[in-house]
């Protein structure tokens, strides 16, 4: 059954922490299921101390959030993302989740996802 979620992701507050890149988030449920959603775009989304939120209607019953993990695409010459935290709440129940280490994203220098929330690697896959 979908349900809907809001999401809020902030971006650090340092000197290039803004990017241009199309930004995609996995969320996982606590039975493991995961869905991906690539955010909207536009001019003032995902800039330096931002803060932008969305909902999503995730199809998948993901159910309660176990964790977020978030990149770019590495496209365009502002690629580069310092995410700050994203916050999942399950409107339905509301329930929250929050990821919070700071994270440098940086696909378009290795095309890896560069310190993704909770300190894991994984490769990039557009």
């Amino acid at each position: 059954m979908p349900s809907e979620y809001e999401v809020i992701v902030c971006t650090g507050d340092r000197l290039g922490a803004g990017t241009d890149a199309a930004v995609t988030l996995e969320v996982r449920g606590q039975s493991g299921t995961a869905s991906r959603h690539t955010l909207p775009q536009g001019r003032a989304l995902f800039e330096r101390r931002s803060v932008d939120s969305f909902r999503l209607l995730l199809s998948e019953g993901v159910g309660a959030v176990a964790s977020v993990r978030a990149w770019t695409d590495g496209a365009g010459l502002g690629s580069d993302w310092l995410l700050s935290h994203v916050d999942v709440e399950q409107l339905a129940t509301g329930d929250r989740h929050c990821e919070t280490k700071p994270a440098w994203k940086e696909c378009a220098a290795n095309k890896m996802l560069c310190g993704v929330l909770g300190r894991q690697r994984f490769p990039y896959s557009p």
